[in-house]
């Protein structure tokens, strides 16, 4: 097992490599822009703005995850005791 985990790893760091390579050393094939609706270019924002809130202010989302109100796990058919 650990001889067939080895061998996925090894494999995993030649293709990034192979990434990183193209990436870096390699001459850009096309650099053309690419075009980006204008729906798209909002959704980006909202969702670039929201994760930066939560990366500072992330209280609010901690607050809900540590809510006692909330069950953590239920097996089925089993009633909510409250």
């Amino acid at each position: 097992l650990i001889v067939a985990g080895a061998i996925g790893v090894a494999c995993g760091f030649y293709y990034y490599l192979k990434v990183v390579r193209a990436m870096y050393w390699q001459p850009a094939a096309n650099t053309d822009r690419i075009p980006i609706s204008g729906l798209s270019r909002v959704a980006m924002v909202v969702l670039i703005i929201g994760t930066i809130w939560l990366g500072v202010y992330p209280r609010p989302i901690l607050n809900a995850l540590n809510s006692k109100d909330r069950p953590v796990m239920l097996s089925a058919g089993e009633p909510l005791n409250r």
